[in-house]
């Protein structure tokens, strides 16, 4: 259709643009691209080549280079953003060997980056043999026709964020320069480890750290840093802390490179990072293992920065670090700063159903709980607002909690400020199998609060729209995680 558009054209001028026009689509068809050219196209007019390249059709390539088209080209159009067409075959190998031998500039914008992503070494072992500098800027991306473009066309980073062990060795060998400071501050070397580490590449990490990325920090600190606080690699830390990378952070730790409690407000001065405490983030995680290594090497069993490690634990039932904390010296009583809970109420919360399968929920609830009050947990503790564990179970719908702490002889007449025991708060809230199981131990539906309401009363009770007040004051989706 296209050869018999172009054919029709009489017009010298018009046939030669129409068949320029028509070139990049091309592309995938040798006989068309042949005819095209023959009929005047400029081949150096749109993408042709790159979209070539692209499609990895070898024969239209042969045809755009022998015509003269500029293998360095880009579409005017985009200003250049999308790379020579070099940067479009980074796992051909003949088409690269034809874009070289045309005179492609190895040392484009995005070219060893892009082989970098595909993890390609034979690939960067021609790039560099036909003259690719890994350390030049614009081969590392850093800027394009005045315009910066930073760390996600740096190879380095790349190849060691997607785990490319043999690319990253490559790029170590061919002399890449580990202490180049990137625009944010931190140097090349600083940058892949922690883009290895964020993206669970424990390999590439330690790959990196024989390289020597932790031996001598380059980044320059602020002046408000306390001096010697060690803070560089705080953030690679936290992502090894996350996946539970224990030979990495063991690394990090033996190194010195890190502070054991993370980077928070207590080791810190004038200087803002996002960051939290390694302890709590472990134990968030249920890594129990980690956590084990974090107090070997000095981290405080209570953690740093206003989170208590016990309470992050118990929160998603992880026994396993439960009972390493409390093994470690853990206060089993210790209260959140904000609403004086204790590791029992976090426990009871409805906060474990979201973070388990509703098969592991009860057990691992039951568990957590029994283990607490068998280490000394106060089963009637109460907040700063004056709740029991029984009391937050019951409110929010928690029966498993509502079931073992009423086994433990927990109080289920306590009352609150406002009288409510914890089957008039279960009752608001429409949890009605919370108050069955209150009322086998003997909880009297006749029960009244302050303003003289029964537990029947707030059982019935209707919001202003009509409808039931389910979950008013839970925080808690459903009373059927249990």
């Amino acid at each position: 259709m296209i050869q018999l558009l172009v054919g029709g054209i009489t017009d010298r001028d018009q046939r030669k643009k129409a068949s320029s026009a028509a070139l990049s689509h091309a592309a995938e068809d040798p006989t068309l691209t042949a005819y095209l050219l023959s009929a005047g196209a400029d081949v150096n007019s749109g993408w042709p080549l790159r979209l070539a390249c692209r499609h990895g059709c070898e024969e239209v390539v042969r045809l755009l280079l022998a015509a003269g088209a500029d293998p360095n080209g880009s579409d005017s159009d985009d200003g250049g953003q999308q790379g020579p067409p070099l940067s479009e075959v980074p796992g051909n190998l003949y088409l690269i060997r034809l874009l070289v031998e045309a005179g492609a500039d190895v040392n484009g914008f995005r070219v060893m980056w892009q082989a970098a992503q595909l993890g390609s070494v034979p690939v960067l072992m021609l790039l560099v043999d036909a003259g690719a500098n890994v350390n030049v800027e614009q081969t590392s991306g850093y800027a394009l026709n005045g315009t910066t473009t930073g760390r996600p066309s740096e190879p380095l980073i790349e190849a060691s964020g997607r785990g490319h062990v043999g690319a990253v060795r490559f790029l170590l060998a061919a002399g890449i320069d580990l202490d180049y400071v990137l625009e944010d501050g931190k140097t090349k070397g600083e940058q892949a480890l922690e883009a290895a580490c964020y993206s669970r590449r424990e390999a590439v990490a330690l790959l990196l750290m024989d390289a020597g990325v932790i031996k001598s920090p380059k980044t320059q600190v602020s002046p408000g840093m306390r001096e010697g606080q060690p803070w560089l690699f705080t953030k690679a830390m936290g992502y090894a802390v996350t996946h539970g990378a224990l030979a990495v952070m063991t690394r990090f730790l033996e190194s010195g490179s890190v502070n054991p409690n993370g980077l928070t407000r207590d080791n810190l001065s004038g200087f803002t990072i996002d960051s939290r405490c390694f302890l709590v983030e472990a134990a968030e995680r249920g890594h129990a293992e980690a956590v084990a290594l974090l107090l070997d090497h000095g981290a405080q069993v209570e953690g740093v920065g206003g989170t208590i490690p016990l309470h992050s634990a118990a929160s998603h039932g992880h026994v396993g670090v439960i009972l390493a904390l409390l093994d470690r010296g853990a206060d089993v009583m210790a209260r959140s700063s904000d609403e004086g809970k204790t590791a029992l109420h976090f426990a009871a919360s409805a906060n474990l159903a979201y973070n388990l399968h509703f098969e592991d929920a009860t057990t691992h609830r039951g568990d957590a709980i029994q283990l607490l009050l068998a280490r000394g947990a106060e089963v009637d503790a109460r907040s700063n607002d004056g709740l029991t564990p029984l009391q937050v179970a019951a409110r929010e719908g928690v029966l498993g909690a509502t079931q073992v702490l009423l086994e433990a002889g927990a109080d289920f007449n306590v009352r609150d400020e406002e009288g409510w025991t914890p089957a008039h708060r279960a009752a608001w809230n429409k949890h009605r199998e919370v108050v069955v199981a209150l009322m086998m131990v003997g909880v009297s539906l006749d029960l009244e609060t302050n303003d003289g309401l029964t537990v029947t009363d707030l059982l019935g009770a209707k919001d202003e729209d009509g409808s039931s007040a389910d979950n008013s004051d839970s925080g808690s989706s459903s009373g059927d995680d249990w």
